[in-house]
């Protein structure tokens, strides 16, 4: 069983949404550069989208020199941090209040620490449908590249606020599938 650590979002969701400036036209993706994160879907993505979007990496590490050029030539602009550098909570928090939403195109979830951060801060997403996730009016569950393409249009059209989140459910079922992962490793 592998456990990542990850920050933690209740306490970094302390600012609320009120403080939020959102860009229609930003959108972020955190974490690892890795396919079961669905940074190579990225660019497909960003092909099949009808209107340009600007992506910001956030504590991903270096950026491949070609998967910034497959971006770039789809239409996305990137706004990155320099390689070497991983945001602080505040500097993170502060990238997300300026984006439209997360981009997490994971090929399998389950509790998304990412995805968790993101709705604890008020951010919606926009990600695969996967039974790891909540109800939640502001996570879009879509099914391929394209349907992920339309919801990044959709919302760069949409000029309404962004949808609040229901922090103690995400809260519940993150704890449950912990409880879950804690019970099956006493099983064996």
């Amino acid at each position: 069983m592998l456990v990542a650590m990850h920050p933690p979002y209740w306490a970094m969701s302390q600012f609320g949404t009120a403080q939020m400036q959102p860009q229609r036209e930003n959108f972020a993706f955190i974490g690892s550069l890795r396919p079961d994160k669905g940074a190579p879907r990225l660019v497909s993505i960003a092909r099949k989208a009808s209107a340009p979007f600007r992506i910001r990496f956030l504590g991903t590490g270096p950026l491949p020199e070609a998967l910034a050029s497959d971006l770039q030539r789809a239409g996305a602009l990137i706004i990155n941090n320099p390689a070497d550098y991983t945001p602080n909570d505040a500097e993170l928090t502060a990238a997300l209040r300026q984006t439209r939403a997360l981009l997490a195109p994971y090929s399998a979830m389950t509790t998304s620490g990412t995805i968790l951060l993101a709705r604890s801060l008020g951010i919606e997403v926009v990600t695969f449908a996967s039974p790891g996730l909540p109800e939640d009016p502001g996570v879009f569950a879509v099914a391929n590249d394209e349907e992920f393409a339309d919801t990044i249009v959709g919302l760069l059209r949409n000029s309404s606020p962004p949808r609040s989140a229901d922090v103690n459910e995400w809260m519940r079922i993150a704890s449950n599938a912990w409880l879950q992962a804690l019970r099956r490793i006493r099983e064996r």
